[in-house]
């Protein structure tokens, strides 16, 4: 909906649109025809502004607390990404690993490495080709990624408890936004 009240980012009630005599048809003719934008380009680029420096402050404030429960599985960020890969899609080698994390082979099989060595992945040779290594998260592994996200869901729990139901139904709504948007732009950038 449209913001207003108070409550709005801009402090009072929301600014109206003024057209000139005749109404909104008088505006066509006072202006050149334009294209047609798409809805990134009709937003007002202060209110993206605030979006994201919203977004950064969230998540500078909810991340340190993820990191630390990281550290306390003495697990770095990028050893966390690819046991959340691995469990969603068992079985990958190293170059799709590689190619999900945006980095080359050499580097995933340092961070594997590290992840076989405290038993969190498991490397077998392919049954058909065995030239080809896939990857596993262990039982050890899952387990690992359950801990953190209990530790994340108790601290969210603790924020999202202050919210009223339809402060939460808000929050939901524009996450599945955003989720959607990213999903949308990663499916153009990676086809």
């Amino acid at each position: 909906g449209v913001p207003n009240g108070p409550g709005w980012a801009g402090g009072g009630p929301p600014p109206t649109l003024q057209f000139p005599p005749g109404g909104r048809g008088a505006c066509a003719k006072l202006l050149p025809p334009c294209k047609t934008l798409t809805p990134m380009q009709t937003i007002d680029t202060d209110l993206k502004t605030q979006a994201f420096k919203l977004f950064g402050r969230l998540f500078a404030q909810s991340d340190p607390s993820r990191l630390d429960d990281w550290a306390r599985l003495g697990l770095t960020m990028s050893q966390v990404r690819v046991l959340a890969i691995l469990e969603e899609e068992q079985g990958l080698p190293a170059g799709d690993l590689a190619e999900r994390l945006g980095v080359q082979p050499s580097t995933v099989t340092r961070i594997v490495d590290r992840l076989v060595h405290h038993q969190l992945v498991r490397r077998e040779a392919d049954e058909e080709d065995r030239r080809l290594v896939r990857h596993y998260v262990t039982d050890t592994g899952v387990d690992a990624l359950n801990q953190m996200r209990s530790a994340g869901r108790r601290r969210f729990d603790d924020f999202f408890n202050r919210l009223t139901e339809a402060q939460l139904e808000r929050v939901v709504a524009a996450l599945k936004d955003l989720t959607e948007t990213f999903d949308a732009v990663e499916s153009k950038e990676h086809p």
